[in-house]
């Protein structure tokens, strides 16, 4: 059957066909007559409402957590200077802005008893020592000074320190020099003196009355906790020839004071005036 045939079921010729605009009418309702008419669920507005309420709660969590990430991002950046490890060493800048330094603890073991004196300033009184009165030399104020054992100039004259000294007689025999001192402090100097009785070395330093300067630690210096050394020569002239009076220093980390104290006691050494009883002896 046809389309012709559905609209002209009485087989009627061309004088009984209908236009064709009305079998496309008749056609388009004979088509939704023959398509069966399916109802809505019932539940449809039930599952629109819910999809909708899914998509709200979507929504809401997704700004709740873009909300929660720049909350946390901005405490994070703001605790920032608060919880970053602090700077440490010499180049450390303190607080934020101020440029000041903070102040690095001091590590070295500390040392029972007082600090050693290390204030800078004028010398004190003239002393000599007995094994070798000719010497003359100015003690910094808060000094300690002790006369050397009695074995003659040449193995040592006189000990000055600026802390206190030990007894001398505690030196090994025959060690050159002797520091009766025990351990030395931070900032610790022990300064010896003694006469050179080698006619190599007398020629060799006889006029040289420059500044000490940096010598090897020696090992009895390194036992008392020397890190530091300073040698240094002055010429007397006592007796009918020159005298060469070697100053040796032994200093434990020693501070700018420190080493300019031992500076201004090799400046002072000198002959002694006979004329002139003024010089003190060592003080213990």
């Amino acid at each position: 059957m046809t389309g012709t045939d559905v609209l002209e079921p009485d087989g009627l010729g061309g004088g009984g066909r209908t236009s064709g605009t009305e079998e496309e009418q008749e056609l388009r309702v004979l088509l939704r007559q023959a398509a069966p008419h399916l109802a809505a669920p019932d539940d449809r507005m039930d599952r629109i409402r819910a999809r909708a309420a899914r998509t709200r709660r979507r929504r809401r969590a997704a700004g709740l957590g873009a909300g929660l990430t720049t909350g946390l991002l901005a405490a994070a950046l703001a605790a920032a200077p608060a919880i970053a490890p602090s700077p440490s060493g010499p180049g450390a800048l303190g607080a934020a802005g101020t440029g000041a330094r903070t102040p690095v603890p001091n590590t070295a073991l500390p040392s029972p008893g007082p600090e050693p004196s290390d204030a800078i300033g004028p010398l004190g009184p003239s002393i000599t020592f007995r094994l070798f009165p000719e010497l003359v030399v100015n003690v910094p104020k808060g000094w300690f000074t002790q006369e050397d054992g009695a074995d003659g100039p040449q193995r040592g004259i006189g000990t000055l320190a600026n802390q206190p000294l030990a007894d001398p007689s505690t030196c090994p025999s025959g060690q050159i020099p002797c520091l009766p001192v025990g351990q030395l402090r931070n900032a610790g100097a022990v300064v010896s003196f003694r006469l050179l009785d080698d006619p190599a070395r007398i020629d060799k330093y006889t006029g040289q009355n420059g500044p000490a300067a940096t010598a090897a630690v020696s090992k009895d210096c390194g036992t008392h906790g020397g890190t530091r050394a300073l040698l240094g020569y002055r010429t007397i002239a006592s007796g009918p020839k020159p005298q060469v009076i070697e100053l040796s220093a032994c200093l434990r980390e020693p501070s700018v004071v420190a080493v300019q104290q031992v500076q201004q006691v090799l400046e002072s050494v000198r002959a002694a005036d006979r004329s002139s009883p003024s010089a003190e002896g060592p003080r213990g």
